[in-house]
């Protein structure tokens, strides 16, 4: 998934052209982690989706309805309380991060002009959407809440000020200069492959766009960055100002990139992409068609994989519950035939309790019980009478059956 920060720029820049200074009219919450925005602009209706997906998390402009839930989430609610009806005034990006920032302009309670934020953060598995106050920078509420339990660096709660994602002292890709690529050079593990070390230390870089640099560079992207010779790094430093240069004039292509034998979607990029052979490339002018395009079936299927997975689970565990609850009642049947023994023991000491004497510790009685009358060995208490030995039976008996009932 090539959704860096080099798309989102394209998106941004998309964003700009259609919908800065529209009006929202909807806010639609259809899965838990995903928002969708409509807005109008000169008379012409968009979609914004906002997904913080762990699988895939994203920002542009789509063309697909999705049903929605019969009650709003809370989050969404939240945000028709306090954007519906406000315009959008600015959308920007933090350098070249995958933070996108939309300033709203709307009217509070008291009827005060006021700024808020929805902030989109495209962070893998920590993407969340969060709604913040411009004024206080303080945190309104977020589609996913990050407790201290949670994340001891970084919590997102109600309340909170409002802190950019940590850059994990990355360069600023855009304001690079050579002498930054060297330093990090310096310092970089030499046994790390040159494609490893952009995208690890420069903001907005992917796997993909390094891959790219290294390509039109000519050079190895597996290549250890110790075996750099000094024309390797100027070639790379080159290459990398030219991607940059290409961000900064919006000078985007966007494509989709597909296998050229059963056409099955491969990949995508807001800027050409070369260095994949006997592939076929189609370009849009819209970013987000492309995105449209590569996201809808993606997402319908890792959806559908979610919740079947999650069937799955389900109905595992309620089968070893009923499984377990089988083979409890089994052994319960079991016991409550072997409790059934001291009723017999007691009803035949009773019949014959002219019979037995004190002392004895067992007895051969009719069991009456039986079609043919066999004799059935009686244990005994050799210290208790007759009567007593039939009350302590049929007190074990009734003691057992209130113990299995319970």
């Amino acid at each position: 998934m090539a959704f860096d920060g080099i798309v989102v720029s394209a998106v941004i820049d998309e964003l700009k052209k259609k919908i800065l200074n529209s009006k929202i009219d909807k806010i639609y919450q259809p899965e838990k982690d995903e928002i969708i925005i409509q807005v109008r602009n000169l008379g012409k209706n968009y979609k914004l989706l906002a997904s913080a997906s762990s699988t895939n998390p994203r920002l542009y402009l789509t063309e697909y309805s999705k049903s929605n839930p019969s009650n709003p989430p809370m989050f969404c609610m939240l945000l028709r309380k306090h954007l519906l009806g406000g315009v959008i005034v600015d959308i920007k990006q933090c350098g070249l991060d995958r933070t996108i920032i939309i300033d709203i302009q709307a009217y509070d309670e008291m009827g005060e002009i006021t700024i808020k934020q929805l902030i989109v953060e495209i962070m893998g598995k920590h993407s969340n959407i969060i709604l913040i106050d411009k004024t206080s920078e303080t945190i309104i509420d977020s589609i996913k809440r990050v407790p201290l339990d949670v994340s001891r660096i970084r919590q997102v709660l109600p309340g909170l000020k409002y802190e950019y994602p940590p850059m994990k002292d990355k360069c600023d890709t855009l304001r690079f200069d050579k002498s930054q690529l060297l330093d990090k050079l310096q310092k970089a593990d030499k046994n790390l492959a040159v494609y490893k070390f952009l995208y690890t230390n420069f903001i907005g870089l992917s796997p993909l766009i390094s891959r790219e640099i290294c390509f039109l560079a000519n050079i190895d992207f597996d290549k250890y960055v110790a075996s750099l010779s000094e024309q390797d790094i100027e070639n790379l430093y080159t290459n990398l100002k030219i991607i940059v240069d290409k961000v900064k004039k919006n000078d985007f292509a966007p494509n989709i990139i597909k296998n050229s034998v059963n056409y099955e979607v491969f990949d995508f990029h807001a800027l050409e992409i070369n260095q994949y052979t006997n592939m076929i490339k189609d370009f849009n002018p819209s970013m987000s068609k492309i995105l449209d395009e590569y996201y809808h079936e993606k997402d319908l299927l890792d959806r559908i994989s979610q919740k079947s997975i999650s069937i799955k689970k389900s109905i595992q565990t309620k089968l070893e519950r009923s499984l377990n609850k089988l083979s409890r009642q089994k052994e319960e049947l079991l016991e409550a035939k072997e409790r059934e023994i001291f009723k017999i023991y007691g009803d035949l000491i009773s019949a014959n309790i002219h019979r037995i004497k004190k002392g004895l510790d067992n007895i051969g009685l009719e069991n009456f019980y039986s079609e043919n009358l066999e004799k059935l060995i009686v244990p005994l208490d050799p210290k208790l009478s007759a009567s007593e030995n039939a009350q302590k039976n049929y007190k074990k008996y009734v003691q057992e059956y209130y113990e299995f009932w319970i």
